[in-house]
């Protein structure tokens, strides 16, 4: 299993048929291989799939299923990710094989490099997604510092990843691919919206409660949403991102806030950011919240 002592980059990003992908160890080599890997995947019947693309949340509503599977307020601290399992890395997959507990995994690829045999049985697949305005600026401050990434301001980066957003398959892609998944149910998959749950945890928590099928009361949902507040997990969660940013420090929460995006796009900016989306997503069934409707 792969240790927080192991540093990596994450540039220059990999290319591989039209798709940009982060130089992770599982993906340097052969990307086709890596990914055929996770379509094979061994996938169990109890195996719950965590699915996002990256910066929708993942970490946040990944400690709120581990909570609901585990019957516990404790924080998950079995892999040095603080998830059980990545998909993307094949060199877990013995770790993962050896687990007798039930398996959480995880994955920021789109739905058509999910583990075959996961969606055949009708394992259960929970799909996060957040408004991708707010994704695209939570992902340049994550981006920006690390080590080994160029040194970019935010409106180079909307130039060159946001309207030209394809790394994992980009976000539109991503979003565009699930949501079809869940329409003609090809899979049986949960839809969690970032929004949704940061409007109302406690009703969006019992619906995922449910969704696992695992017993709950009142009391246990309000203690989960407590223990994963935005800030309880800033201050308690250790990370990946100690590895590739240059003082060692997390950076995987920042401020976890609806709407931030209007701080960063200019008009400009969000015009030609609007027209992108009503062009990608024309006839996609899905609402996001971009900003919040009176006081939080």
């Amino acid at each position: 299993m792969t240790s927080l002592d192991d540093k990596f980059g994450i540039w220059p990003l990999i290319e591989y048929n039209g798709w940009r992908y982060f130089p992770l160890p599982s993906m340097v080599g052969d990307v086709g291989k890596r990914l055929q890997q996770m379509k094979d995947f061994n996938s169990r019947d109890d195996d719950v799939i965590l699915a996002s693309c990256y910066k929708a949340g993942t970490h946040w509503i990944h400690e709120i299923t581990s909570m609901l599977l585990n019957q516990t307020t404790e924080y998950n601290t079995k892999h040095w990710t603080s998830l059980n399992l990545q998909l993307e890395w094949p060199e877990d997959y013995k770790f993962a094989e050896a687990m007798s507990e039930q398996r959480l995994l995880q994955s920021h690829l789109p739905f058509e490099f999910l583990p075959t045999a996961h969606i055949n049985k009708g394992a259960k697949i929970i799909y996060v997604s957040r408004n991708p305005k707010d994704r695209d600026v939570s992902m340049y401050n994550f981006l920006h510092g690390k080590i080994g990434w160029p040194d970019m301001t935010w409106n180079e980066y909307f130039d060159k990843f946001v309207l030209n957003d394809d790394i994992y398959g980009g976000w539109f892609n991503h979003a565009k691919q699930y949501i079809d998944a869940i329409k003609h149910k090809k899979a049986n998959i949960c839809q969690v919206l970032y929004e949704d749950m940061w409007l109302d945890p406690i009703k969006h928590t019992t619906r995922l409660a449910d969704f696992l099928e695992v017993p709950y009361d009142d009391t246990f949902i309000k203690e989960v949403v407590k223990k994963c507040s935005f800030h309880e997990l800033k201050n308690k969660k250790i990370d990946i991102t100690v590895t590739i940013h240059p003082e060692g420090k997390s950076t995987l929460f920042r401020k976890g806030k609806l709407g931030d995006w209007k701080n960063w796009f200019t008009v400009s900016q969000n015009e030609q950011f609007d027209a992108l989306y009503r062009k990608e997503m024309k006839n996609v069934d899905v609402n996001f919240v971009f900003e919040p409707s009176g006081p939080i």
